[in-house]
């Protein structure tokens, strides 16, 4: 089962952790070979709590439609500055829903946002929808809040609902916000949520060597 399409080497996916947050986060990474049990697949992200044995869903670009498959960790290895692990899928590849579904992670990047009076909050993940960031103010659930996205020498503002908090062990706060701008106009937020989270979803699933 799921060997129908093989995964290539250099193959540029995203991994989903069931359980991880309410929101679907993916998780960037690149098949780096093949196994006697399955891929190995190293993940831009060292931090990430994986085991041995986890299921996980795997997701990728097949003939220019968006995959998702199950598979399962069998392995995990020693690997700096990132995490590689050895997994097999468990089933076969079927189309994924809409992408807007899904928020992608930017926590290796250097993207911010302006939330309230924090100008500068380290922007951990993001989709067409929302987004999430490391605060320092606490805020509450349901609570609405300005914001501003930064992209490109651009900025996009609106305001966001507070959906999730989660403490930190250092402190501070990781917070997720939800959004109903419909992004008509050019600086809105709802257009910044879509350019941010299509542009680092081609960029960590198309970039190539020199490129991206």
């Amino acid at each position: 089962m799921g060997e129908k399409v093989m995964l290539g080497v250099d193959l540029k996916v995203f991994v989903q952790i069931p359980g991880e947050s309410e929101q679907r986060i993916l998780h960037p990474g690149t098949i780096k070979g093949t196994t006697e049990e399955g891929y190995t697949l190293q993940l831009e992200e060292k931090d990430l709590s994986l085991d041995a044995g986890q299921d996980f869903l795997l997701y990728f670009e097949e003939r220019r439609e968006f995959m998702q498959q199950p598979a399962r960790i069998n392995a995990i290895m020693e690997g700096e500055p990132s995490l590689t692990i050895g997994f097999a899928t468990t089933g076969d590849p079927v189309s994924a829903e809409s992408r807007e579904c899904y928020r992608v992670s930017t926590a290796l990047a250097d993207y911010v946002a302006s939330v309230a009076d924090e100008p500068s909050c380290k922007l951990m993940d993001v989709s067409v929808t929302g987004f999430s960031v490391i605060a320092e103010k606490n805020y509450s659930i349901g609570q609405s809040v300005p914001v501003k996205l930064f992209f490109e020498n651009r900025e996009f503002t609106g305001t966001v609902t507070v959906q999730s908090i989660k403490q930190l062990p250092t402190g501070k706060i990781r917070t997720g916000f939800y959004s109903t701008d419909p992004g008509v106009a050019r600086d809105s937020l709802g257009r910044g949520l879509q350019t941010i989270s299509m542009a680092v979803q081609r960029q960590h699933l198309r970039r190539q060597a020199g490129t991206g």
